[in-house]
């Protein structure tokens, strides 16, 4: 299939670089993303290049309503633009642009997007999902809610799962669901078919993402290989339609290195005293001796002092 050219106007290159992650990850899309942080570089390619399909972000119109629509106008009326995309928050009430709603999920958004360009959606194929690992030298408050940001920061880009080893993990009292692994783990072993209801049944929900949390027993956590964690993982992610797996580790799980070596990233929040900033340079220092670069490589310091 012909490639679409999909351009993505938008003042955050973050958002761009997920958007562009994403389609570059759903490989079966048929989608060439270009990204654009400056009208006048936007207004210089479609100048000599044709686009297919243009998603201007609405943090880009000015304040005035109607200077806003002279901008869009430019670029709907060219005859390099096939269609034009309003992305927003909210639709205007006199606008007439097409519209997408900006913050939602980036799978509901390219959906919206295949229904515009009317073309069919890819064939489902067993979805791949990333894994982002999580580690605490020193599990307190200041690290827990630091994690908990990066989980919600990490979802505004893609649909998650955030698995919390914490054996006496607290999350928000309204939270949905029961929460905990060991049933998934129970159906995993003696019934994965049922996984895919009793998941719905048992997530939470918090700030954006999907969570569940470790049974309080040690033995329900010990009780899988490393083989049959990764299965477990994988299970999870094509079930719920995960695109990432977040794993919140602690050092008393059982395969710890093997898992860092499964995860993309290993995030390392360091509450700013001179114990865990130590204990997270021994850590470090730990792997390298052991000549795990390749463990290394993956570990992300995030010092939170101040």
């Amino acid at each position: 299939m012909k490639k679409i050219v999909l351009a993505v106007f938008d003042c955050s290159w973050e958002y761009i670089d997920k958007f562009s992650d994403y389609i570059k990850r759903k490989k079966s899309l048929p989608f060439e993303i270009l990204g654009f942080s400056n009208r006048e570089a936007l207004w210089n390619y479609v100048e000599s290049n044709k686009i297919h399909v243009l998603l201007f972000s609405q943090e880009e119109l000015v304040d005035d309503e109607k200077s806003g629509e002279e901008i869009c106008e430019q670029f709907v009326s060219h005859t390099n633009v096939g269609k034009f995309i309003y992305l927003g928050k909210q639709r205007k009430n006199k606008s007439t642009l097409r519209y997408i709603n900006k913050y939602q999920s980036m799978e509901t958004i390219i959906k919206e997007l295949l229904n515009v360009m009317e073309v069919d959606p890819p064939e489902e194929t067993p979805q791949s999902y990333t894994m982002i690992g999580i580690y605490s030298v020193v599990p307190e408050e200041k690290t827990f809610q630091a994690t908990l940001s990066l989980v919600s920061n990490l979802a505004m880009g893609s649909s998650i799962l955030y698995l919390s080893f914490d054996r006496f993990s607290i999350l928000d009292p309204e939270q949905n669901g029961n929460s905990s692994i060991s049933d998934l783990i129970y159906f995993f072993k003696t019934n994965p078919k049922q996984i895919k209801e009793e998941l719905k049944k048992t997530v939470g929900r918090y700030r954006g993402f999907d969570f569940l949390t470790a049974p309080l027993e040690q033995s329900d956590i010990d009780e899988l290989n490393y083989a049959e964690w990764k299965d477990f993982f994988s299970r999870l992610a094509t079930e719920g339609n995960y695109e990432q797996i977040v794993i919140d580790m602690y050092e008393a799980f059982k395969n710890l290195e093997e898992i860092f070596h499964c995860c993309e990233k290993v995030y390392v929040p360091i509450a700013g005293n001179e114990y865990a900033l130590k204990k997270a340079r021994m850590k470090k220092m730990h792997l390298f001796e052991r000549g795990r670069q390749d463990l290394v490589e993956k570990l992300v310091m995030m010092n939170l002092e101040g």
